[in-house]
């Protein structure tokens, strides 16, 4: 058991308490004990444990659990007090009542599904919890009567809770608009491939990671790869040339949005530039975003009020650059009456 680190997240103390307790009298360590999602996510994010131990009923929002998941590969354990089982956990246990789910030590049925959990935990759940409940169903939005710039540019940038949106918008972005797009995505090192391989087969563009490909052809996109920040260098013929440096981490990231959205900002004619912020914590993409609009580049910020963690999108807002605040639902379609408003050719 040595080595195994957990997060117990509950909205009472008690639970909470008397959870990490058996668990670490089974030789788990327990680096937090979060009480709401945001909470959970960050703690996650910062000491990622072998397993974490949620409520199902966890404070924050409606389906923490499946929220959650879509934010990491870290096996989950429910604790589902009578509600309907969370899909985006790894293994659910049942409880009666609002107490401290009759915890003793070494039994408990929770403690025995996190033990089990972490032995099975070998390999990255990363490619299916990315997807999120009904991401397939998502088809291209029409272009219909826009008159769209000749291979536009959409730089996407997302933290915390991001992997599924940006799917989504992928996946609705319309093939024959003709878009070059680049994503920064902070997650877990590793994982990018994983990622930019489910970008491709849940869309009509060709995804692949920064270590795979530095051009972008109309038709392509590419995730940046964990290690290094990414920047646009050229655009010429309609096609973009990235450029891949070992820099320090900003914003305690590697990579940043801010070097992507400033660069495609130097780089990119405005008329065919657009960038969007995704959920987030912290202020990576802020600046990045006032640099865009300064430019004359679309701007796009998710709206804080869904967003899991509201940091990014919030703070790029408040710069006053952002030309539009979308749901997840407006995204695409504020891109591409952003990008027809713009003018033409």
């Amino acid at each position: 058991m040595s080595g195994r680190t957990t997060i117990v997240a509950d909205g009472s103390q008690t639970t909470r308490m008397a959870l990490a307790t058996v668990l670490e009298d089974e030789g788990f360590s327990v680096a937090a004990t979060p009480r709401t999602l945001s909470a959970t996510i960050e703690a996650v994010r910062m000491h990622d444990p072998t397993v974490a131990v949620v409520a199902a009923g966890l404070p924050g929002a409606d389906h923490p659990v499946d929220r959650l998941a879509g934010t990491t590969d870290v096996p989950i354990v429910s604790i589902a007090r009578g509600s309907p089982a969370p899909r985006g956990a790894t293994a659910v246990v049942r409880t009666e009542g609002d107490g401290v789910l009759g915890v003793t030590d070494g039994t408990s049925a929770v403690v025995e599904a996190a033990t089990r959990v972490a032995v099975e935990a070998s390999e990255p759940r990363w490619a299916d919890v990315t997807a999120g409940p009904g991401t397939d169903r998502f088809e291209p939005v029409p272009v219909g009567n826009r008159r769209l710039p000749p291979a536009p540019t959409l730089v996407v940038g997302a933290s915390t809770g991001g992997p599924s949106l940006v799917q989504r918008l992928l996946a609705e972005l319309p093939p024959e608009a003709g878009f070059r797009v680049v994503v920064v995505q902070h997650m877990r090192d590793g994982f990018e491939e994983r990622f930019a391989k489910r970008l491709d087969a849940c869309s009509q563009y060709a995804v692949r990671t920064s270590e795979e490909a530095t051009a972008l052809d109309p038709g392509m996109a590419i995730v940046a790869a964990s290690g290094s920040h990414v920047r646009i260098v050229d655009d010429a013929d309609d096609t973009i040339t990235l450029e891949v440096a070992a820099e320090p981490p900003m914003h305690g990231v590697r990579p940043a949005i801010d070097p992507a959205f400033s660069s495609a900002a130097r780089v990119v004619a405005p008329h065919r530039l657009s960038a969007v912020l995704l959920t987030g914590m912290g202020a990576d993409g802020v600046e990045g975003i006032r640099a865009v609009g300064k430019a004359g580049g679309l701007t796009v910020a998710q709206d804080p009020e869904e967003a899991t963690v509201d940091s990014m999108p919030g703070g790029a807002i408040a710069t006053g650059a952002v030309d539009a605040v979308a749901t997840v639902d407006e995204i695409v379609e504020s891109v591409l009456d952003g990008l027809d408003r713009s003018g033409g050719d």
